[in-house]
C-alpha cells in the first residue's frame, strides 16, 4: 500500500508541476513562490520535449537499476539466496525509502528498509544488514571522487571569474 502511495504522489506531484508552470505568474509573487515557479517551469520544459524527458527517464531508471545491480551483487557475494528477480522486485522501496529526508544520505532508512524487504524472501537480517552497509559504503566509495572533482572544478571556475 505504501509503494502504491508513492507512486500515485509522485504522479500528482509532477500533474501539479505543469499546473504551476502555466501559472507560475501567479506564485511567483510569494517569497517561496519565486522558486517553486522557476523549478515548475525547467521541469516542465524538460518533459515538453520528447527526448530530454526520454533521456532524464532513461538516465532515472539506469541509476536504479545500478542500485539494485549494486545490491545483488553484494547478495551474491555474501551467499545469500537472493535472486535477481526478487532483487528488482524488492530493492527500489528501499531505494525510495533511502532518499527521503528523515536522515542523513538515508543512513539507517536504508538499513532498516533492507532488512525487512528482504526478510519477506528469507534472507536473515545480518546478511539483509551486510548488503545495505555495502551498497552505502559504495555509494560513498562513488561520491567522494565526484566530489572531489565537483570541487576542484568549481575553484577553477571562481578563479576564472576573478580574473
Amino acid at each position: 500500500a505504501g509503494l502504491i502511495i508513492a507512486v500515485v504522489l509522485g504522479l500528482t506531484s509532477s500533474a501539479v508541476l505543469f499546473v504551476l508552470a502555466d501559472t507560475a505568474r501567479l506564485f511567483a509573487r510569494w517569497r517561496h513562490g519565486h522558486a517553486a515557479a522557476l523549478f515548475a517551469e525547467d521541469c516542465a520544459k524538460v518533459f515538453r520535449r520528447a527526448r530530454a524527458a526520454g533521456t532524464t527517464l532513461g538516465i532515472s531508471a539506469t541509476v536504479h537499476l545500478l542500485d539494485i545491480i549494486k545490491a545483488y551483487a553484494a547478495a551474491v557475494g555474501l551467499g545469500t539466496s537472493l535472486t535477481f528477480l526478487e532483487s528488482v522486485l524488492l530493492l527500489p522501496p528501499v531505494i525510495l525509502g533511502a532518499v527521503l529526508p528523515v536522515s542523513i544520505a538515508g543512513w539507517g532508512v536504508r538499513e532498516a528498509a533492507m532488512v525487512v524487504a528482504l526478510g519477506q524472501v528469507g534472507i536473515a537480517p545480518v546478511d539483509a544488514l551486510a548488503i545495505s552497509l555495502a551498497v552505502g559504503l559504495s555509494q560513498i566509495g562513488i561520491g567522494v571522487p565526484g566530489g572531489l572533482l565537483w570541487l576542484v572544478a568549481g575553484r577553477r571556475r571562481a578563479a576564472r571569474a576573478m580574473r
